[in-house]
């Protein structure tokens, strides 16, 4: 007996059909093996990208997997945010890790137009190739746009596109907006200025510039976290930490809604192609 393209092989008067019925068995086994593919919309991280590589890294590092690949969905690369104006990100990232999808792009921004319009939606099966060849190599992909809600985004609809590629190929694919994961709740110790700045209402709570970014970075959106210091203890709803100017910040959402409805409605929860 002996591995040959995951296959095994035995030789015996049954050999033949035995190995067509492993074969078969081996590819239904792979079409079934999740793949998960992130979105992602990079409002606010304009003057701090190589902070949110080295916060990617980070998480996936601990999460058991490479570096992520980025796949630009854009339909133009001329903007105001430094980081992502131009080829200013593949840069950062180095051409190995970034890809621009330009087909994925709204054409609607383009033409001037409102609405959505997909330059290319056959353009999903590039981007499905691209997450099925990055996890042979235990990496995964990152596609990305600059709005802030993915449910008002393009890449919600790229993403159901994707989905319906995916099930086409009887392949089994999660999307989920970046980082990922259901809510949860958690405790932070955190300074005494980090519980005034919540109890006077600001919408960032700062945490230092020396974090835990495995821990903070990958706060699934709509989790709780209680900041303490001593007897202190003041829960609020927020999502990964951000980094702005000289430290890292969590988001403060302020929910007009109970948690899992806005998920759903603002497009974080985990869509799936099975």
């Amino acid at each position: 007996m002996f591995e040959q393209d995951r296959i095994v092989v035995r030789f015996d008067k049954r050999s033949h059909n035995l190995i067509l019925r492993e074969a078969a068995l081996d590819e239904s086994n792979q079409k079934m093996k999740r793949i998960t593919l992130f979105s992602w919309g990079y409002w606010g991280w304009g003057n701090s990208v190589k902070k949110f590589v080295e916060a990617t890294d980070a998480i996936e590092s601990a999460r058991g997997y490479g570096s992520p690949i980025f796949a630009d969905i854009r339909i133009r690369r001329s903007v105001r945010a430094k980081g992502f104006n131009g080829n200013a990100f593949e840069k950062i990232v180095r051409a190995e890790r970034y890809v621009w999808l330009k087909d994925l792009g709204n054409q609607a921004v383009a033409d001037g137009a409102g609405g959505i319009e997909i330059a290319n939606p056959k353009a999903a099966a590039d981007l499905l190739d691209l997450a099925i060849k990055s996890a042979e190599d235990r990496r995964r992909v990152i596609f990305f746009c600059a709005c802030q809600i993915p449910a008002r985004c393009h890449r919600s609809k790229v993403a159901r596109l994707v989905l319906r590629e995916a099930k086409k190929r009887g392949l089994n694919l999660e999307i989920i907006e970046w980082p990922g994961g259901d809510p949860l709740e958690m405790n932070v110790e955190a300074p005494k200025t980090a519980i005034a700045a919540l109890s006077r209402g600001l919408k960032y709570i700062p945490i230092g510039n020396r974090v835990d970014l495995a821990r903070l970075g990958s706060v699934p959106w709509g989790s709780t976290v209680n900041l303490q210091n001593g007897s202190q203890s003041e829960p609020f709803v927020t999502g990964p930490a951000c980094f702005q100017v000289s430290q890292w910040y969590l988001p403060v959402l302020n929910l007009d809604d109970e948690v899992d409805r806005w998920r759903k409605v603002n497009g974080y929860v985990a869509r799936s192609s099975v």
